[in-house]
C-alpha cells in the first residue's frame, strides 16, 4: 500500500517521492537506538519516520501497526528475511528489527545515506 502523502517538503525514500512533516504528539522522539526526527509518511502498514541512529546514520524506520505484528507473525516475519536477502541496489536494506518492542519498529537504509551533522 502506498504511502499518504503529508504537508512539507518532499524527500526520496525507497525510491518513492514522500513528504515529510514534524512530528506529532503521541509520535515516539526515541525508538532503540534511534532519535526520530521527523515524519516520512504514513500507510496501512505503519507511520515511517526519518530516524538518526548512535553513529550518525540516516535511516527510514516503520513503526507497524500492532495487528500485522500479531495477526500472522510468522508471514511477517518470512517478509522481513526476504527482504533482508534482496540487493541493496534494488530496495531499501533492512538495518535492525524489533518486533517484540512496544510499539514495534523496523529500519531500513535511506536512499539519501547521509550523516547527521548535529
Amino acid at each position: 500500500m502506498p504511502l499518504q502523502m503529508v504537508r512539507g517538503a518532499a524527500e526520496r525514500h525507497e525510491g518513492v517521492v514522500v513528504a515529510e512533516d514534524a512530528l506529532r504528539a503521541g509520535d515516539p522522539r526515541r525508538l532503540g537506538g534511534y532519535r526520530i526526527e521527523r515524519r516520512l509518511g504514513e500507510g496501512g502498514q505503519g507511520v515511517v519516520y526519518l530516524g538518526v541512529s548512535e553513529t550518525g546514520r540516516k535511516v527510514a524506520i516503520k513503526v507497524v501497526r500492532r495487528p500485522l505484528v500479531s495477526g500472522d507473525a510468522s508471514a511477517f516475519l518470512r517478509e522481513i528475511t526476504a527482504a533482508r536477502q534482496v540487493a541493496e541496489f534494488c530496495t531499501a536494506a533492512v538495518l535492525d528489527t524489533a518486533l517484540d518492542h512496544d510499539p514495534p519498529y523496523i529500519v531500513s537504509s535511506t536512499s539519501t545515506g547521509r550523516r547527521s551533522s548535529r
